[in-house]
């Protein structure tokens, strides 16, 4: 059986992150309003300090046994799958011009498959 205890950082963390997140979503819904992503700034900081007591939940105690083995093996993977998904958005976060070699392979089974965008014609030609 798993103990859980109750902590006061874990609801400051939420609390906080919660007030950011809430009146974005308030007008998102409410006043039909475009809300672009640097209008959730505020509450990436929350959002990391959130991952990170998520991330120590699942070590776990600093005691080595089978438990602590799994959660860093699943706290390593998600740090691995972070940084991949910040390799392959580098470009875009970045700013750089991406030319249509990069994105065309990558995205042709989904214009193929719906048959629309602005390649359409060109994925007809392909298969």
């Amino acid at each position: 059986m798993v103990r859980v205890d109750r902590d006061w950082r874990a609801g400051a963390v939420l609390l906080t992150y919660a007030a950011g997140w809430l009146p974005w979503f308030y007008y998102a819904i409410a006043d039909k309003r475009t809300m672009y992503l640097f209008n959730a700034l505020p509450m990436v900081p929350f959002m990391i300090l959130a991952v990170m007591f998520a991330c120590g939940l699942i070590l776990g105690p600093a005691v080595p046994d089978r438990r602590r083995l799994i959660g860093s093996i699943a706290v390593g993977a998600f740090a691995l799958l972070a940084l991949a998904d910040f390799w392959w958005l580098y470009p875009v976060i970045g700013g750089e011009v991406i030319p249509r070699s990069r994105i065309w392979p990558d995205s042709a089974y989904l214009v193929s498959a719906c048959g629309a965008g602005p390649y359409a014609d060109d994925a007809r030609t392909i298969g």
